[in-house]
Order: structure tokens, then C-alpha cells, then sequence
């Protein structure tokens, strides 16, 4: 088995350790990682079995001369590490390896934007998830709103599960606000059927988020959070109570996915394109060929594969 890079997956050459130059440009700048960070495996979580929300802790990690190291209160950060989580869920050991996979497949295969991301190690076997801030110009933090907050959805106001009440419409009603909606929507309408193929049943309201650009406007950030759910927990399809309202949820799945497109306002030809695209013989076989190169162990690996494809078979229908 050749050494992989622990951010873009592909081989190493003799001389790299851990990534390879491109992915130490973009993740450290170009510096070497002297350190192994020491992260323990986070505390057991408060979050029910129903969800995975909750039973990864996030870090704030700080890159200093080529350390990665917590940051300190009130200190900027520059990434967040997730270490593996301690819960009942099936595959915890697994789960950053899943996070890592996921938004890889989305950057690589499916051209969808990600958040820089890689596996860091944090001790002995272990990894832990690594994500590089992307709300950050120097030191000025740019401005980001969740879709729970810009629908003004809030424990008070819809209970302790707001962020999963809701359709995916209501996404695109609120992006509709955005000059560059056209864009937008498309960008969003790829990215849930992105996260249906891939069984990701957490990609709740704030899981989807504004990002102030630096021309002062806004537009839907990276994604973030992506996960194959379905690895550790027989969750809902959706994170949300559905792709539309109840009144509209009728039918298969990819009839949903049209009217979904059909009330977003777009184009019934890019539609089609984009399920071309997403569900082409070329993209399957992408998607099993970083899989396989992936660090998941050789049964969830075909795991993954097998919850992809039947997610795929459904759409080809």
C-alpha cells in the first residue's frame, strides 16, 4: 500500500512526511509540521443517539513556526481539529477519517467549494480532523451567518431542535436576497444532492452558512461538516423535515429534487446537466477510486461505496 497524503490522498514522494508540497502550501503555508499535536479523545457527549450532532468536540488550533498547538483564550485561530469523539455511535475511531473522505470527495470529484481540510496525527494510530478557517484575510475575520440565524430560528423560538425544523426551500428563499443568486443557488442545489449521495443526514440549518466576501457582499460559504452519517447512526434521509414542505413531498426523490430546482428558479437544462454529471459512470468510479484511498478501514470502505451507490440508484431511476 503506497503512503497517502493525509490532505489530498494521492502518493507521496520518498522525501515527504505526511503531505505532500501542494498540500503543505495551501494547509501551513509552505512550513513543515514539527509537532504531533496532543489532542485526547474528547469527552462523551451529551448528544442522543438520534443524532451525531455534538459528539465531536472542536478545537481551536493555532500554526506557530510550523506548531500546531491549542490556541489560548481570546487568541485568532487558525484551524479547528475535531479528535475522535467518545460516544455509543458505531465507527467513533472512524469518524474523522469519514469528515476527511466526504469533503474530499465533494472538492475533488464533484468540484463542490470545501473548506481546506486534512488529517492531522494526534497520537498513536489516531487522527484527528483538521480545517482551515477560511474566514480569515490576515487578521480580519470576515462576517458569517448560519441559515438557522438568517431564518430566525432559535431554541426559544422553534425548541431544542431548531436547526433540523424546516424544508432545503426555505434555503433558497432566504438566498434569494443575494445579488448573485443565479450563482448561488446552484452552488446550494449541488451540494444537498451532493450530501443525499453521500448519506449525510446532519446537514441541518447551520451546517449552511453566508460568508462575507471581500468586496463587502455575500455569498454561500464553503461547505463544511460533510459526513456519511448513515456509518454511525441509522438516521433520517434528510437533517431537515424534507427537501420541500409537506404539502409539496410527494413522490420519488428525484422528483422532489426537480421541484425543488422548479420553486428555486432554475433551469430545468442545468438541472439536468448537473444530475448528469453527479451520476455518470466517470464520477462513480471517481468516487470509488478515493474511497479506496481513503482512511477508512477495508470494510467501511465498501460500506461507503455500497450507501453511495444505492443513493445513486435512486437518482437513476
Amino acid at each position: 500500500m503506497f503512503r497517502r497524503c493525509l490532505c489530498c490522498l494521492g502518493p507521496l514522494k520518498a522525501r515527504d512526511v505526511d503531505y505532500d508540497k501542494r498540500c503543505l502550501d495551501v494547509l501551513f503555508d509552505g512550513q513543515p509540521l514539527v509537532n504531533r499535536i496532543n489532542l485526547a479523545r474528547s469527552a462523551p457527549s451529551t448528544a442522543k443517539l438520534l443524532s451525531i450532532s455534538g459528539v465531536q468536540e472542536k478545537k481551536a488550533i493555532v500554526l506557530d513556526g510550523g506548531i500546531l498547538r491549542l490556541a489560548q483564550k481570546g487568541e485568532l485561530s487558525h484551524f479547528f481539529a475535531k479528535p475522535i469523539g467518545l460516544s455509543e455511535h458505531k465507527k467513533m475511531t472512524l469518524m474523522p477519517a469519514n469528515e476527511h473522505l466526504s469533503m474530499q470527495l465533494a472538492w475533488q470529484v464533484f468540484g463542490i467549494e470545501v473548506a481546506t481540510n486534512a488529517l492531522i496525527r494526534v497520537g498513536e494510530g489516531d487522527f484527528a480532523y483538521l480545517c482551515k478557517r477560511y474566514d480569515l484575510i490576515g487578521e480580519q475575520r470576515l462576517k458569517q451567518e448560519d441559515f438557522a440565524a438568517l431564518l430566525g430560528k432559535t431554541s426559544a423560538t422553534d425548541g431544542t431542535s431548531y436547526k433540523y425544523k424546516g424544508s432545503y426551500l426555505e434555503l433558497f428563499e432566504v438566498l434569494r436576497e443575494v445579488p448573485t443568486y443565479k450563482i448561488e443557488s446552484r452552488k446550494l442545489f449541488e451540494l444537498i444532492v451532493f450530501n443525499y449521495l453521500i448519506s449525510n443526514g446532519d446537514a441541518h440549518l447551520k451546517n449552511f452558512a453566508l460568508l462575507e466576501r471581500q468586496t463587502g457582499d455575500y455569498g454561500l460559504s464553503p461547505a463544511f461538516d460533510l459526513l456519511n452519517t448513515r456509518l454511525h447512526i441509522e438516521d433520517k434521509t434528510f437533517a431537515l423535515d424534507g427537501l420541500l414542505p409537506a404539502e409539496l413531498s410527494k413522490g420519488k426523490v428525484k422528483a422532489q429534487f426537480y421541484k425543488l430546482a422548479d420553486l428555486a428558479a432554475l433551469p430545468i437544462s442545468w438541472v439536468n446537466r448537473c444530475f448528469k454529471r453527479f451520476l455518470s459512470e466517470g464520477v462513480n468510479q471517481r468516487v470509488e477510486a478515493l474511497v479506496n484511498s481513503s482512511f477508512l478501514d477495508e470494510k467501511t470502505k465498501r460500506q461507503y461505496i455500497q450507501l453511495f451507490q444505492s443513493r445513486r440508484n435512486k437518482l437513476l431511476r
